[in-house]
């Protein structure tokens, strides 16, 4: 998965949540990454125009945030221990993203001010050499390039399958609408129980796409409450 891509004037999904993350002056742990949901879900949905290589990226990083947010608003939901792995890690590479960004920006600002480079004034004037710590032979170069040929072939022929359970957004709107035609109310908490981790994620979508098109409203007390969907009667 790739975490620092940029197309044009357009940033990756770790560059965009970490940016909402500085904006709200957060620390990089699961509560902010819980709290910043929302805004990086609705950066998400107005995407357009995106190469599918990046817009699953950014789908990929949306589905640990979903998780995050979850387990905020359920706290006796338990996830594998992958699920667990998955989240952590999300952390450790936008903690490590932020480190590169901090020493790209220093790396720039010392390319700006004219100080390329620093050296002994002994080697100033002489030519620059490729100097080898032993000797080198045509046949060496040879056997050299045949194994990097090799290990490349065995690089690019690998493949490995994914196996996943697709559920439909779609589905997951129906569901809901069903339940507040019939009970003009719900919550998240009742939705979700007994739910696997990709129906989760559909039905959270499902919420936002609901809530969008002004289908329901939303009640939430405060982030860790349960969010309560009531059918907006006033259409």
């Amino acid at each position: 998965m790739s975490y620092e891509l940029t197309l044009q004037n357009f940033s990756g999904p770790l560059a965009k949540l970490l940016e909402l993350i500085e904006e709200r002056k957060l620390e990089i742990t699961t509560i902010s990454l819980a709290e910043v949901t929302a805004d990086f879900l609705r950066y998400v949905q107005g995407l357009t125009d995106v190469h599918p290589r990046v817009l699953a990226d950014f789908v990929s990083v949306a589905g640990r945030l979903i998780l995050v947010k979850s387990k905020s608003l359920l706290p006796s939901l338990e996830f594998t221990e992958e699920e667990e792995e998955s989240i952590k890690d999300l952390e450790e590479r936008l903690k490590l993203y932020r480190e590169f960004k901090n020493a790209q920006n220093y790396l720039r600002n010392f390319i700006t001010q004219g100080e390329h480079s620093l050296s002994r004034s002994l080697f100033l004037n002489l030519p620059p050499i490729f100097s080898l710590t032993q000797p080198l032979s045509g046949d060496d170069m040879l056997r050299a390039l045949a194994a990097t040929l090799s290990d490349l072939e065995r690089t690019t022929h690998e493949s490995q399958s994914l196996k996943f359970t697709l559920v439909s957004v779609e589905e997951k709107i129906k569901e809901i609408t069903e339940r507040i035609t019939r009970e003009l109310r719900s919550n998240f908490s009742s939705l979700s129980e007994d739910k696997s981790r990709e129906e989760i994620i559909a039905l959270f979508l499902a919420i936002l796409t609901l809530f969008k098109d002004n289908i329901i409203k939303i009640e939430q007390e405060d982030s860790d409450a349960d969010i309560h969907i009531i059918k907006n009667t006033s259409l």
